[in-house]
Parts: C-alpha cells; structure tokens; sequence
C-alpha cells in the first residue's frame, strides 16, 4: 500500500455516512424552498417598522448609563432649585450643547 491509498477504516465509514447525511439533509431543505424571490422567499433583511427601530436602537444602550445621566440630571435640578433666590443665572440643561455640558 502506497502513501495515498488506504483502506477504509470503520471509523472513516461513519465519518463518509455522517457526511452522506447531512448532505442529503441539505438537499432536502433546498427543495423545501421557493427558488424565486416573490414567491414565498423572505428576504435576507428584515423590514421594520419606525417604532421597532427605535425599540432596538433603545435596547442597545446601557442601562446603567441612563441611571447615572438621570441621576446626575437630578442632581443638578436639585442643585438649581436650591440657589433659585441666590441671584445666580443658571441655565436649563436643555439649552446647553454637548461641548457646554463638558466644559462645565
């Protein structure tokens, strides 16, 4: 026996009949499904709707960084309200940008 030929091993019979399986299997699901798109296909991608979006756009943010940008919003209402009458003017976050936040 040369270097490129061996005899089957039982081991090697189950692998080829594990092999033979699945591909029949493969084939099977093939013939299942309609081979034109509009008849039955679904499409690869999705369609949502605006609500759905927003729903998942939501769902990636994390949790724990919403709790702490309402709790430091809180804060600052707080600390607003409590100088009310000092004569300070201070202004709505609202009303501020990105960049005026950060620099506060």
């Amino acid at each position: 026996m040369d270097g490129f030929h061996h005899e089957l091993s039982e081991d090697d019979m189950i692998l080829s009949q594990v092999f033979e399986t699945l591909e029949d299997e493969m084939e099977l699901r093939n013939d299942d499904k309609p081979e034109e798109q509009g008849q039955g296909v679904e499409s690869r991608f999705a369609e949502m709707t605006d609500h759905e979006i927003d729903t998942l756009i939501e769902d990636t943010e994390n949790k724990n960084t919403k709790k702490a940008t309402k709790w430091a919003v809180n804060v600052y209402q707080d600390w607003k309200n409590s100088i009310i009458g000092s004569g300070l003017i201070i202004p709505n976050l609202k009303d501020l940008s990105v960049q005026d936040i950060n620099s506060i």
